[in-house]
């Protein structure tokens, strides 16, 4: 059974650059791609799981893990726990918290490469 490669889309690792921040709303921003669950160490997941993140962000990210990022960030920024928890109904916690990010990440690809698709941006 042959392994189906991760996903690799340069041109929209460039849009997420021109995004604003999940966080801040900051631009330019950093492609932060979701790693937990998804890829052994080393391992990069597919472009279809970044998220836009200023470069502040996007370091925090680095310097105090992953999911500790984004549990602290859901709990203080009311639009973020919007845009993933309400629309998926995931709860905060855990793996289930990153797959609702994972969710998230791959509606946002779909609907940016859509409208671009389509002529709409």
């Amino acid at each position: 059974m042959l392994k189906e490669l991760p996903l690799r889309d340069a041109v929209w690792l460039h849009q997420v650059k021109t995004l604003p921040c999940e966080i801040c709303d900051a631009c330019p921003c950093d492609p932060a791609h979701i790693r937990e669950g998804v890829c052994k160490a080393g391992g990069k997941p597919a472009d279809d799981l970044v998220v836009p993140l200023c470069r502040v962000h996007h370091n925090e990210q680095h310097n105090i893990g992953e999911r500790n990022f984004w549990r602290i960030h859901f709990n203080r920024n009311d639009g973020l726990r919007r845009r993933v928890f309400d629309e998926y109904k995931v709860p905060m916690d855990g793996l289930a918290m990153m797959n609702g990010l994972k969710l998230y990440a791959r509606n946002l690809y779909k609907a940016v490469k859509g409208k671009k698709h389509a002529g709409l941006s």
